[in-house]
């Protein structure tokens, strides 16, 4: 897929609302939907992300770039809603098993 409109910085949900409206024919309001629901999702994983940071060393230092990319990138969104993404010292991050 070719950068956004010709551009080398652009806004994360201007942006994706364009091209799910232009390109995948997904109205405005299902967009913003669509948006959220796959913020819950990644709120939901990202406890496991942090359980597998402290299970598997190999994943310790990974586990914690890939939360706060998730962070950042639902931030830039701007949505509504706000999400709590656990931090790998909150012990409510931990999965039972």
């Amino acid at each position: 897929m070719s950068a956004l409109p010709g551009r080398k910085t652009w806004t994360p949900r201007a942006s994706l609302e364009r091209i799910f409206t232009t390109r995948c024919h997904i109205k405005s309001a299902e967009v913003h939907r669509r948006l959220e629901r796959i913020c819950d999702w990644m709120a939901d994983v990202a406890r496991h992300v942090v359980q597998a940071s402290a299970d598997y060393e190999a994943f310790k230092d990974i586990g914690p770039r890939v939360v706060h990319a998730w962070n950042d990138g639902m931030n830039s969104l701007r949505l509504c809603r706000t999400w709590s993404l656990p931090t790998l010292d909150d012990p409510r991050a931990q999965v039972s098993r």
